[in-house]
């Protein structure tokens, strides 16, 4: 009788580890990295890193920039979320980089804003890329 209750007993304890729930962490990023307008071929768009190490075992992600003007300013918003299971799988840093349009701009000089930070971009002089860098908010 003692054979029969421990037999049970052993093939739950070999089995609850194999059906054990794993938890996960989802992350949120807003206006944080670094964005930089680039002029290509006459034609100016956003290039960003908003995380330059995600982990490569990120599910669900969203990740995307959008560009507005306000007046003379310029204003970046970025956005990354994912999801990072708790399994076992292999850590490498995954870039996570967007891009997106930049409305036409008039002759003058702007203001390039990303969260807190800020910067000059004068157009039509700035042919080099002008970026924006924001971390840790």
């Amino acid at each position: 009788m003692r054979k029969l209750l421990l037999l049970p007993l052993a093939t739950i304890l070999l089995v609850a580890p194999l059906t054990a729930c794993s938890s996960s962490r989802h992350i949120d990023l807003s206006n944080v990295g670094r964005a930089c307008v680039v002029l290509d071929e006459g034609v100016r768009h956003v290039d960003a890193v908003v995380d330059n190490c995600a982990s490569s075992c990120a599910e669900n992600l969203d990740l995307g920039c959008e560009v507005t003007l306000e007046g003379m300013d310029i204003i970046i918003d970025t956005w990354a979320s994912y999801d990072v299971s708790d399994e076992v799988c292999i850590q490498l840093c995954n870039e996570l980089r967007t891009t997106c349009e930049v409305p036409s701009l008039e002759p003058g000089t702007y203001t390039l804003k990303m969260g807190a930070t800020e910067t000059p971009l004068i157009v039509p002089d700035d042919t080099q890329d002008v970026c924006v860098e924001q971390y840790g908010v």
